[in-house]
């Protein structure tokens, strides 16, 4: 069974990706956040709930996505990405930075918070 679909996530592919820096149109001059996994990791799994609900509370302004390990070895590879899952912070222009701190929604929105400091629900 699949943990993610374009229904409830972008889901991002190789296209989008190009000397280890991200460019699919939603992130095109935004800061967002991304997520590696995989359908068979029991840690993937616990976290799809939270990465669906992040999404949410982001909003258009502040992309979301997910790249699908399984599909994707190649770019999995050329990011060093060890483990699943992980999450990929994306600078404005691309860059891409591991995120290593708590994965929880509180921890996710600070994140968030700190790359977009006019994001709606940063003010509050």
């Amino acid at each position: 069974m699949k943990l993610y679909t374009s229904k409830n996530m972008t889901i991002l592919t190789n296209k989008h990706f190009k000397n280890k820096k991200l460019s699919h149109p939603l992130f095109k001059g935004k800061a967002g956040m991304f997520l590696v996994s995989a359908d068979w990791c029991p840690h993937c799994i616990m976290l799809k709930d939270t990465w669906i609900k992040f999404k949410k509370l982001s909003g258009k302004d502040f992309p979301v996505a997910v790249l699908d390990s399984q599909k994707y070895p190649e770019i999995i590879r050329s990011l060093g990405v060890h483990g699943y899952p992980t999450i990929f912070v994306v600078k404005s222009n691309g860059d891409l930075k591991e995120y290593t701190k708590s994965r929880s929604i509180l921890d996710l929105g600070m994140e968030m918070c700190s790359l977009m400091k006019s994001h709606p629900r940063c003010n509050k």
